[in-house]
C-alpha cells in the first residue's frame, strides 16, 4: 500500500542530488519536472548551464525528461523547447490531466514515471493522484508570488508530520 500523498516517495535537498543513472536501474523512465524553484528559480524564463547540464546527464542515464508546469504553456516552452524536451504547460496540478498527456505523449506508464517538485499540495498531490512516484526537493529561492508564500504556509504542518528536516529515498525497485 502507498503511504498517503503528503509523503513523498524521496525528499532531496535540490534536484542537483538526485543520482540519475541510480533513478534508472530501479526501473523508472520517465521524469516530469517542475520548473519554477525546482529546476530554476520562481519566473525565470531560461535555463541556467546547470539546468541544461542536468538535463544531459538525466538523458545519459536513459531517462525521459518532460517539464510539467502549471506555468502558461508559452512560458513553460519558453523553457523547454531551447532545451529540446517535451513541454507540458498549464498542467493543472494537482490534477492528472498534465501527467496524463505526459505518458500518453512519451508513450511511457506511470508506474515507471516520477514527478518531481517543490511543493506538496501540487507537485505531490499530482503525483500521488496520477499513479507516479514523488521526489519532494527544497525550493531554490525563497522569492515567489504572495499566493505561493500562502500555499507553503497551509503544508507547512503537513511538511513536519509527513517530511520532517532529513532528506530521505524510498523510491522503490520497479525491476
Amino acid at each position: 500500500m502507498r503511504v498517503p500523498f503528503a509523503r513523498p516517495d524521496a525528499y532531496y535537498s535540490s534536484i542537483y542530488a538526485i543520482g540519475w543513472p541510480a533513478l534508472r536501474q530501479k526501473g523508472y523512465r520517465l521524469v516530469l519536472l517542475d520548473i519554477d524553484n525546482t529546476l530554476m528559480p520562481h519566473g525565470r524564463h531560461e535555463a541556467t548551464p546547470a539546468v541544461r547540464q542536468l538535463l544531459r546527464e538525466l538523458k545519459a542515464a536513459g531517462l525521459v525528461p518532460v517539464i510539467l508546469s502549471n506555468a502558461r504553456t508559452e512560458r513553460a516552452e519558453t523553457v523547454g523547447q531551447p532545451l529540446q524536451v517535451l513541454t507540458v504547460g498549464n498542467a493543472g496540478k494537482p490534477g492528472i490531466r498534465g501527467i496524463k498527456q505526459a505518458c500518453r505523449e512519451t508513450g511511457l506508464p506511470a508506474a515507471q514515471t516520477v514527478l518531481i517538485g517543490d511543493q506538496l499540495f501540487t507537485d505531490m498531490l499530482a503525483g500521488w493522484r496520477g499513479g507516479c512516484r514523488t521526489i519532494l526537493v527544497r525550493r531554490l529561492s525563497a522569492e515567489e508570488p504572495w499566493y505561493i508564500h500562502l500555499k507553503r504556509l497551509l503544508e507547512l504542518p503537513w511538511r513536519w508530520i509527513c517530511v520532517g528536516r532529513r532528506c530521505f529515498d524510498h523510491l522503490p525497485n520497479l525491476t
